[in-house]
């Protein structure tokens, strides 16, 4: 979406789903790596949580401004039990700052 002259505004939200084989390598805890605190858990696929992000960039000649900001919850979710959830919901937010040292002389019209 363009907002005004050279600035670009992303907006994404939706459910993010994730298979068995995912799920199963980030948020189960086989038998050996059972600990006190950190009981055997099977992670199944499924429902993985819901994400809305923004963000907003802009490039001014060689210099690219970007910032982000997202919010995720794993409530409902199938991995929500596991041991290795320490937290159901989440915000994240930055900035980047780029310098284009280089550029082709010949570039590609986009519309």
């Amino acid at each position: 979406l363009k907002l005004a002259p050279r600035w670009e505004m992303d907006v994404v939200a939706g459910p993010l789903f994730a298979d068995n084989a995912y799920n199963e390598y980030f948020y189960s805890v086989p038998a050996r790596f059972a600990r006190p605190g950190r009981p055997t858990y099977n992670a199944g696929g499924g429902y993985a949580g819901s994400r809305i992000s923004f963000g907003l960039q802009r490039q001014f000649s060689r210099l690219w401004l970007g910032i982000f900001a997202r919010y995720d919850t794993l409530v409902g979710t199938s991995i929500e039990d596991s041991p290795l959830v320490k937290t159901t919901n989440y915000f994240v937010a930055g900035f980047a700052l780029t310098y284009l040292l280089a550029q082709s002389h010949t570039l590609v019209p986009a519309d």
